[in-house]
């Protein structure tokens, strides 16, 4: 992937800074967009951290300092999101709000900005990071599996409008992702059918490389054990 260009938003969590640092190893040029504090740059990566990604404005910021920096945006992935639980009954309306704002909002929001790089490059890649519960409402987890769903339904949408123009679009979809905080939340949940970033970050080069070439509208799973 020599050269190639992967800017990744929600690049300073966990998964953002494990896929970097795979792609950057891979010969991918990277960057890193994110609102939490930039981790330490033990790979070399352009980081942007001051523009907002939900909004048109912020992310068209984010693409023109990538093809400021690099010329080119040949692999978008939207690994932005939030969790919570709550019922329908008992919840604020404005955790479904921030859950939107965290995921669907900032990946319709880049996935426009960067469309016209995307369709300039000779194998143009949307990403997006959604969860295996995006497919299903369950109680209790109503906002977070909407929200998610959203990425889903984008994803069709992009991968449809695009598919003459050269460019994919795909979604990931993990179990429950193995983080510090979802431990928090799910303190006795069983870990065996969580997916690790290293897992989930696989997937995501493999709809970026040559060989998934054809593979336009899917949504791969990352299911330990699920």
């Amino acid at each position: 992937m020599s050269g190639r260009v992967m800017l990744i938003n929600g690049g300073f969590g966990g998964l953002g800074t494990v896929l970097g640092a795979a792609a950057a190893e891979r010969g991918y040029r990277v960057a890193l967009s994110g609102r939490s504090a930039s981790p330490a740059p033990y790979f070399k990566a352009l980081r942007i951290g001051d523009a907002d990604p939900a909004t048109e404005a912020g992310a068209q910021a984010i693409v023109a300092a990538v093809t400021s920096e690099y010329g080119a945006v040949d692999v978008l992935v939207n690994a932005t999101g939030d969790f919570s639980v709550g019922s329908v009954a008992d919840g604020a309306v404005e955790e479904w709000t921030r859950l939107f704002a965290a995921s669907t909002i900032p990946a319709v929001a880049l996935s426009k900005a960067a469309i016209p790089q995307l369709i300039r490059s000779d194998a143009g890649r949307i990403i997006n990071i959604a969860w295996t519960g995006a497919r299903r409402g369950r109680a209790f987890l109503g906002a977070a599996s909407a929200a998610k769903s959203g990425c889903l339904r984008l994803t069709e949408a992009l991968a449809d409008e695009l598919k003459e123009q050269g460019v994919t679009a795909n979604a990931v979809l993990p179990t429950v992702i193995d983080t510090p905080f979802n431990r928090q939340v799910l303190p006795d949940a069983d870990r065996s059918t969580w997916a690790t970033y290293d897992e989930v970050a696989t997937a995501i080069l493999f709809l970026a490389s040559p060989e998934a070439a054809a593979i336009n509208g899917s949504e791969l799973l990352v299911a330990p054990k699920g």
